[in-house]
């Protein structure tokens, strides 16, 4: 009857989600982006109607940092976004957000990047992609110099040197460098952002 009448049914979720927030936002941002219902939360940024656009999250990025310290991911995400989307039951940020401005998107990625500090031995950062640096003990080198399989496996591995046929192999000589990329989908900017 509500529905016949002309008024908008939402849920208790939406009622909480939404809070206090203008509801002309509200519904632009549930227009452009996605509903409540589907994921969509608000951050702490404000804006009107028109001072917001819409970037890519970087989902990649996200996840694996998800993975260091997930409220921290949510934090920097919620703190720099007027709104985003998210999956797994609106738990992870993913998809899209409403940001006010590029250096908004910049800080929230400069935030997640930082949480990855702690996972990589070396972060660097462009305009389109995080890599993050590794190195780990590589199985094969170790074979092909004669080290056999089993504990002078796991000591190279725990950066420990050991000596095969009398001589001592360094844990540097067995080890590869990996590299993990992250896209990052930079937001266009205007003359406003400058």
């Amino acid at each position: 009857m509500i529905d016949d009448l002309g008024y908008r049914v939402v849920s208790e979720t939406w009622i909480r989600t939404v809070d206090d927030r203008p509801l002309d936002v509200v519904d632009r941002v549930e227009t452009e982006l996605s509903t409540v219902d589907e994921g969509l939360r608000f951050g702490d940024r404000e804006a009107d109607n028109d001072g917001w656009r819409s970037v890519e999250l970087p989902d990649e990025l996200i996840g694996a940092a998800h993975a260091v310290d997930k409220t921290a991911v949510w934090d920097a995400v919620a703190a720099n976004a007027v709104a985003f989307e998210t999956v797994e039951g609106g738990t992870l940020p993913a998809g899209q957000a409403a940001v006010v401005s590029v250096d908004e998107f910049e800080a929230m990625v400069d935030e997640i990047v930082d949480l990855l500090a702690s996972k990589y031995e070396r972060i660097e950062r462009t305009s389109e992609e995080v890599r993050g640096h590794h190195t780990s003990f590589d199985p094969q080198k170790a074979a092909t110099l004669g080290i056999p399989e089993g504990p002078a496996f796991g000591k190279l591995a725990a950066g420990k040197a050991v000596e095969v046929n009398g001589r001592t192999i360094e844990p540097h000589v067995v080890e590869d460098e990996q590299v993990d990329r992250f896209p990052i989908s930079p937001p266009e900017t205007t003359p406003s952002d400058r």
